[in-house]
């Protein structure tokens, strides 16, 4: 299972990607400045190391995701890919699942652990409403399960989490939207979220944690 990639990054120093605008800048000013402004234009050639230089900023991490929104390219295998994880960076959803790594190491859950755990995450994630919005941009937001099988399975189930946390965190009741979400193939964007995790659900095959939390959420069903 891909635990450690999903559920922690190491910590690293963060460098700015231009080391004469770190070094003519005090640290102080230069974290008060629009993260936006530090993004250069994301193309499939660069977006990987732009994704490594700020998974553990969630600000810089929603920049990235917007540059891959809104590049001509964003249709690109390597840009969608690359979304999937700049989304998990931004919303900062390691961190929030993380708070409960007691119930994650544990085994298996049942579902109202699952359900407990990712109600208790999104109240912890940041960024929800832009990432979702700029994710929802770049896949294909279709309803078919096959269209998303040319994605790292693992990805796509967290992608999916991010998504389903942006619909709950929107409707006011997080919990209840949790605790209602339908077996069935669901409407709306619920339906593309649903489509991404069963995608997900057919290919993965790590099981534990993330097929607990599919199956117990009824996005895989």
């Amino acid at each position: 299972m891909k635990i450690k990639r999903i559920l922690f990054f190491l910590p690293f120093l963060w460098f700015p990607l231009s080391c004469s605008d770190f070094f003519t800048h005090s640290l102080a000013e230069w974290a008060q400045r629009d993260p936006g402004s530090l993004i250069p234009e994301v193309t499939p050639g660069n977006v990987e190391e732009l994704i490594r230089l700020s998974e553990n900023n969630p600000g810089m991490s929603l920049e990235v995701l917007k540059g891959i929104a809104g590049s001509d390219k964003k249709s690109d295998p390597a840009m969608q890919a690359a979304a999937l994880r700049a989304a998990a960076n931004a919303a900062d959803i390691a961190n929030s699942l993380l708070k409960n790594i007691s119930d994650v190491a544990s085994g298996s859950m049942d579902s109202a652990t699952s359900r407990s755990v990712m109600i208790d995450a999104v109240g912890d994630m940041q960024n929800l409403a832009d990432t979702g919005a700029a994710l929802r941009a770049i896949l294909p937001n279709s309803t078919v399960s096959t269209d998303y099988d040319g994605l790292d399975p693992a990805d796509l189930a967290i992608a999916a989490m991010v998504l389903l946390a942006a619909e709950a965190r929107q409707t006011g009741d997080a919990a209840g939207y949790i605790d209602s979400v339908p077996s069935g193939p669901g409407t709306g964007n619920l339906a593309v979220i649903k489509a991404m995790a069963q995608s997900s659900k057919s290919r993965y095959t790590g099981g534990g944690f993330l097929g607990d939390l599919l199956d117990n959420l009824n996005l895989a069903a």
